[in-house]
C-alpha cells in the first residue's frame, strides 16, 4: 500500500504544472479525495507506530490537508459571491 501511495503522489507531484494551467471547476473536488485517503493512510501509520514526534506530524498533516480543502472550498464559493454582488 505505500508503495502505490508513493506512486499516487508522485504523479500528482509530476502533474501540478498541468493542474496550474487549468480553470478552476467544481470538478477540482475530485481532487480531494486521493490526499485525503493519504492523510487518513499516514495518521493510522504514524499512530501505530508512534514514532517520535508523531502527533506534531499528525496536527502538520491534518492542517495542510485543511487548508487545500478551504482553498477548494473558497474557489468554489467564489462565483456564487460574485453573483451576489459581493
Amino acid at each position: 500500500m505505500a508503495d502505490l501511495t508513493v506512486l499516487v503522489v508522485l504523479v500528482r507531484v509530476m502533474m501540478l504544472p498541468q493542474y496550474r494551467k487549468l480553470r478552476f471547476s467544481v470538478g477540482f473536488w475530485s481532487f480531494i479525495f486521493p490526499p485525503a485517503a493519504i492523510a487518513s493512510l499516514a495518521e493510522r501509520w504514524l499512530g501505530l507506530l508512534e514514532p517520535a514526534g508523531w502527533r506534531t506530524a499528525t496536527g502538520i498533516l491534518a492542517g495542510a490537508f485543511t487548508v487545500f480543502l478551504a482553498a477548494v472550498a473558497a474557489f468554489s464559493l467564489r462565483p456564487q459571491i460574485r453573483r451576489l454582488g459581493g
